[in-house]
């Protein structure tokens, strides 16, 4: 991570020019990459969390070694390429448990898999330089898809969690990595004394990270959770059994497997979708039932028929004036991400400059 004056190699920086984007192009923005469909987002911080001897390694493990072989994660298709494993707290049960998921779901040794046996402090820039380098020089030519940091307590040794400055500091620095080698970064962290109440330490995380995922043990189970996503729908979960691999003579470990019988009852059907989204959807609802809104016109990518709908700017405008708490910027991406979930969640249909409520949702309820 170079100082604010000098690259790696000592040379001065030059001044980046900020992008400048229209309306019309932000409107052209390609809609969010998977690095794991419906999952994990491309070129992103995430941040799977909870409790200690949860089973946050082994998930990991397990989803990181799919990414490396370019084999679907129980059924969710992955970007392959290579991965690095930053093992903070040791390696001393890492090899086990990953020769045990590699036997278990067939991957070979050759795949593009690396691990750093010990902790890289990330508020250190010469620690962060070197990291690079090294994942340079060992890695090559194959894209980097996925660093996972295991964990942030580890890669800020001595600093106080509660503290944005210093997480911030940190956070910096993995936005560095991945912009750098243009790969999503996990930060695998603890989740405090409550649980309920969600990641340990400052909400500096909260705001930054793109998803974040709680893996808990909840009865047989390990279970991971979308506790949030930027650009998608949260709520997902996912219940895996531990099953036991031997490793050896009279070893063994364990090696997570996806447990369908044991999904969310709930997830055969549509979520109710919450936050600024849910905020941005009810808006639009009454919008629509208000005398704002009028018949889609006949053009092509509109639906037919006698479909409602409002103007986007109008839209815009109600949602931020149901922020009132943001700043100008703040509730622009706002809005921008709020669109992009509910599009995904084929909540809204958008042709500018019409937006409307797709037809499962024009009683006010999901399917």
């Amino acid at each position: 991570m170079p100082d604010a004056d000098h690259n790696t190699d000592g040379t001065p920086t030059q001044a980046k020019r900020p992008a400048i984007l229209s309306l019309a192009e932000l409107d052209a923005l390609p809609p969010p990459v998977w690095l794991v469909h419906g999952l994990v987002p491309e070129q992103s911080l995430v941040v799977p969390y909870g409790p200690p001897k949860a089973g946050k390694t082994f998930v990991t493990l397990s989803l990181a070694l799919h990414i490396a072989a370019g084999r679907e994660w129980f059924g969710r298709p992955v970007q392959q390429g290579a991965v690095v494993y930053i093992a903070g707290e040791g390696v001393g049960g890492l090899s086990m448990r990953l020769r045990a998921m590699r036997a278990r779901y067939e991957i070979d040794a050759s795949v593009p898999f690396w691990v750093i046996p010990r902790a890289v402090n990330f508020r250190i820039p010469a620690e962060v330089n070197a990291l690079e380098a090294i994942i340079k020089e060992t890695v090559g030519n194959i894209p980097v898809r996925l660093i996972v940091i295991d964990t942030l307590a580890r890669a800020m040794p001595g600093a106080d969690e509660n503290s944005a400055q210093e997480v911030g500091a940190v956070i910096a620095a993995a936005d560095y990595i991945k912009d750098t080698f243009r790969a999503t970064v996990a930060l695998v962290h603890h989740e405090g004394k409550d649980g309920d109440r969600g990641a340990r330490g400052t909400s500096a995380l909260r705001g930054a990270w793109d998803a974040a995922y709680r893996i808990v043990i909840q009865g047989k189970h390990t279970t991971l959770t979308v506790i949030d996503q930027k650009d998608a729908e949260g709520g997902q979960v996912l219940a895996f059994t531990m099953e036991e691999v031997p490793v050896g003579i009279g070893r063994t470990s364990l090696v997570p497997i996806l447990d369908d019988a044991a999904a969310d009852p709930k997830e055969g059907r549509k979520r109710e979708v919450g936050g600024q989204a849910g905020i941005a959807l009810t808006t639009l609802r009454d919008l629509i039932a208000g005398p704002d809104s009028a018949i889609l016109p006949p053009l092509s990518g509109l639906p037919s028929g006698d479909v409602r709908g409002v103007t986007v700017e109008a839209f815009r405008r109600a949602v931020y004036e149901k922020l009132p708490t943001l700043d100008q910027d703040a509730r622009k991406k706002a809005f921008f991400r709020s669109v992009q979930t509910l599009i995904a969640r084929h909540d809204i249909g958008v042709r500018d400059p019409w937006v409307w409520l797709s037809l499962q949702n024009e009683t006010g309820h999901g399917t």
